[in-house]
């Protein structure tokens, strides 16, 4: 018992007997006295409560600052493959994404539920939490979301320099054979690790159905491609129209939802009318 509930149940015995012996004034300030102190400890279990949302918190944000690092060196996990599907379709948190669109997206069957389900509540054994999920669309959850956006800037930085021109056109050309069913994904696997071990071939279904689209003329917004991979592609593919048209596609819907489209890409698309 705290000295603030030893003092009030000393309090209300005295109460008591201020009424028992008819003190009127006695028992009125004692009354006074207990209703104080009531106060008090109610004030007191309150700020208790808040002090440990506030740690519960602050824990929370302190693991995925731990790990969401971790995550962008694990890049077959899940958690990592829901949260980098999230910030293509989103731009990097600039609009909500729809679950159902994230989940088609992302493309792991069943074990997307549970995956996603972890990464949107806080609990001692969850992922760490990274969304907010209102009204069935997802955004960055408001305390972790600048360190998110950062951590995915640098990232692209770096990947901009993991490859040279010739890995991307050695590797575009093996995404177009396996497109085209020219060749089985484990060969497709096989020969993209030897043009470079760091590419991510666990995400080659993905990355062949999104060249299937192009070759179908079908640009879609969140299937961004770097400029030099475009340019890799245009060459691979001797200009093919379908791409060209797939890409301009691309463009027109980055405009019309962002506002703004890859300027690099569109001086490679223009060039080819000169």
């Amino acid at each position: 018992m705290s000295t603030i509930d030893e003092t009030l149940a000393l309090v209300k015995e005295l109460h008591s007997h201020s009424i028992i012996n008819s003190d009127d004034y006695y028992s009125e300030k004692l009354l006074q006295v207990i209703i104080s102190l009531s106060t008090l400890n109610l004030t007191k279990d309150t700020d208790s409560k808040l002090s440990d949302d506030e740690k519960l918190l602050q824990d929370e944000i302190a693991k995925v600052k731990r790990k969401v690092p971790k995550w962008m060196k694990k890049t077959h996990q899940y958690n990592y493959q829901i949260l980098k599907a999230f910030m293509e379709l989103s731009d990097n948190n600039v609009e909500r994404v729809e679950v159902d669109t994230l989940e088609k997206y992302v493309d792991i069957g069943q074990a997307f539920l549970a995956n996603y389900n972890n990464l949107k509540t806080i609990s001692e054994k969850n992922h760490g939490k990274v969304f907010e999920e209102i009204d069935r669309e997802v955004e960055l959850w408001e305390p972790v979301a600048e360190f998110i956006e950062e951590k995915f800037i640098e990232g692209d930085k770096m990947a901009q320099n993991r490859y040279t021109y010739d890995e991307v056109k050695a590797i575009t050309k093996v995404i177009v054979s396996l497109a085209k069913d020219e060749i089985f994904l484990e060969e497709a696997h096989k020969d993209i690790l030897e043009i470079s071990d760091k590419f991510p071939v666990h995400n080659l279904k993905l990355y062949n159905k999104h060249m299937k689209n192009r070759f179908n003329g079908i640009g879609t917004y969140g299937q961004a491609i770097a400029s030099n991979w475009a340019k890799a592609l245009l060459e691979v593919t001797n200009n093919d129209a379908m791409v060209i048209q797939a890409l301009r596609e691309q463009q027109r819907l980055y405009r019309e939802k962002d506002g703004k489209s890859n300027q690099a890409l569109e001086d490679l698309l223009n060039g080819l009318e000169k």
